[in-house]
């Protein structure tokens, strides 16, 4: 949510859907639009391996009590509007997004990764195409200008029209990766070094 805020605080115009963040005890915004993707700031879930859609207040109360149960009684809620998002491929929780982890060192996008390559090594949708890229270089370089963090990794979605959307981001010391490739290769960056990953269709340099 902090990130959130501090990108409309800086006018970074970057495309993502119209997410607001709810806190307990206060009034729910009045430009509230069903359907929605609710999550808290620390984690979101899926039961019956389908992402949380809640479609009324009633179901957004009911939604948002689950979620403090679980993660804090006083939790804020993030409320996102709710996107049909490109499958990449089934999984042991459901369909898998077509979801791109971007690294980004010193303001500037290095690499980017399918994020569910653990669960799906051959992910419908990939390799994106040169537009594809190009419009993620642009989108990541956007969301790391008002950060200071020499490390950022950034997430985007596609959905099923084809368009990516942002969808959060954090400092690249906490975020997690599977792949020894990527750690290698940002951790190098970081010290200066200019090293080569080998381009494929589920990952590679700007």
């Amino acid at each position: 949510d902090d990130v959130f805020v501090k990108l409309e605080t800086n006018r970074i115009q970057v495309r993502t859907p119209k997410t607001c963040v709810l806190k307990i005890d206060e009034e729910l915004p009045r430009d509230l639009t069903f359907p929605l993707f609710l999550r808290t700031s620390k984690s979101s879930w899926k039961r019956g391996c389908q992402q949380a859609k809640v479609n009324s207040l009633r179901e957004l109360g009911d939604e948002a009590e689950l979620l403090r149960r679980s993660f804090g009684w006083d939790a804020p809620i993030i409320a996102r509007e709710w996107l049909d998002i490109a499958t990449a491929g089934p999984w042991m929780f459901g369909d898998a997004p077509q979801e791109i982890r971007t690294w980004i060192v010193d303001g500037e996008p290095a690499e980017w990764r399918f994020h569910y390559l653990h669960a799906v090594p051959e992910p419908n949708g990939f390799p994106p195409t040169t537009e594809d890229l190009q419009q993620l270089h642009t989108m990541a370089k956007s969301v790391a200008i008002p950060f200071q963090s020499r490390l950022i990794a950034a997430d985007f979605v596609r959905d099923v029209r084809g368009e990516w959307h942002f969808l959060e981001a954090g400092p690249g010391a906490v975020a997690g990766t599977a792949h020894e490739d990527v750690f290698k290769y940002v951790a190098q960056r970081l010290i200066g070094k200019t090293p080569s990953l080998p381009d494929s269709a589920v990952g590679g340099t700007f």
